[in-house]
This record gives structure tokens, C-alpha cells and sequence, in this order.
């Protein structure tokens, strides 16, 4: 079961945010636009790592239901603090600027894969407008995505963390861990 959870984070963090219109709508008090957009990214691969599960047979398929109705919030919270943690109070406040941007918070899943030296995922509809792409290069050219990303991707607390929250919602959906 480790090796499917290990396999939800990698997927979380490499499919495309297919709901990435909604994030910026979905505003929460406990979270920063940066945070939310992460999150809705891990919740996505999630469940997709669970529907994948459930049909090669690691997880039952009466678990799907409860995967899909999973929201981001837990993820947000965890996320939050990993941010808060990671960036200075202006790389935050600039980073959530960019990322209440529906377009651009569309962009992570590529921009996570270029980050992990991957193959970018398959293109979401997104169209990224001028101020989008302007937006998205001074983030990327000031080194705070990178910053995030590497604290995400290779600080093992950060990673703990996520796994933990990742835990708790297949528990929640009635998975062993």
C-alpha cells in the first residue's frame, strides 16, 4: 500500500489541473491562491491515482465514490503552511497574485513536470493571456516557483506532510495505507 501512496503523490503532482477554472472561485479563508491551486493539483492526481488503483484491482472500486467526492481543503491547509514556511511574506503575496488567475494556476502541472525534468503533461485548455505569461515568467525569473517547488518536491518535512494528509484522506475513504 505504500507503493500506491508513493504513486498518488508522484501522479498528484503531475497530471493536469483539469478543474483549474474553479480554484480561484473556490477562494478559502485558510489558504492563499498559491495553496489552493497546489492543492486542487494533488487532489486531482489523487483521484486519478484511484480510479487508475481500483481498476488494475489495488483498491476496491466502492472506494471511487468517496475518492470523487474529496475536496482540497485538507490539502490546502497542509500546503498553506508549506508555503508560509518556504516563501517570504512578498514572494507570497506576489505568488497568490499570480496564481488567483484561473489561467495561470492551469499552468502547474506543466510547470511542476518542466521543474521535475519530465515530460510536461498532455495541454489543458487553458489560454494564458499576455498578462498571464508576463505574470508567470517574472515568478519563474525571481526564482520563487523553484524555491516552492524544491521545498515541495525534496524537503522530506514537506513531503511527510503531504503524505500524511494523504494518509488520512485513504483512511477516510476506508483505504489502508
Amino acid at each position: 500500500m505504500r507503493h500506491l501512496l508513493i504513486g498518488l503523490l508522484s501522479a498528484a503532482l503531475l497530471l493536469p489541473a483539469t478543474q483549474a477554472a474553479t480554484v480561484a472561485a473556490a477562494a478559502s479563508p485558510r489558504a492563499g491562491a498559491t495553496a489552493q491551486a497546489l492543492a486542487q493539483v494533488l487532489l486531482d492526481g489523487f483521484q486519478q491515482s484511484g480510479r487508475t488503483a481500483a481498476t488494475h484491482g489495488v483498491i476496491k472500486q466502492d472506494a471511487l465514490p468517496c475518492i470523487a467526492a474529496l475536496d482540497a481543503t485538507r490539502f490546502e491547509r497542509t500546503l498553506q503552511a508549506i508555503v508560509t514556511q518556504t516563501l517570504t511574506a512578498a514572494e507570497r503575496e506576489h505568488a497568490d497574485r499570480v496564481f488567483a488567475r484561473p489561467a495561470a494556476a492551469g499552468e502547474l502541472p506543466r510547470l511542476i513536470a518542466r521543474f521535475q525534468g519530465r515530460p510536461e503533461p498532455r495541454a489543458v485548455a487553458v489560454t494564458l493571456d499576455t498578462q498571464d505569461r508576463e505574470a508567470l515568467t517574472q515568478l519563474q525569473g525571481q526564482g520563487t516557483l523553484d524555491k516552492l517547488l524544491r521545498s515541495l518536491l525534496e524537503d522530506p518535512a514537506a513531503r511527510e506532510a503531504l503524505v500524511a494528509e494523504s494518509k488520512a484522506l485513504m483512511q477516510q475513504c476506508g483505504l489502508q495505507p
